[in-house]
């Protein structure tokens, strides 16, 4: 997963949703449906 920031951009090969344990980017990806452009995690009203 690239994520993009306001000064460019991390790429991801592990993540670990909230409750549970670290997982391959891929597998996330994979598993919940992550598609280019979403906003991941965080307050929407910024």
């Amino acid at each position: 997963i690239t994520v993009a920031t306001a000064d460019g951009a991390l790429r991801l090969t592990e993540v670990q949703p909230e409750g549970r344990g670290r997982m391959p980017a891929e597998d996330f990806v994979r598993g919940y449906g992550i598609v280019p452009g979403i906003r991941l995690g965080g307050d929407d009203s910024a």
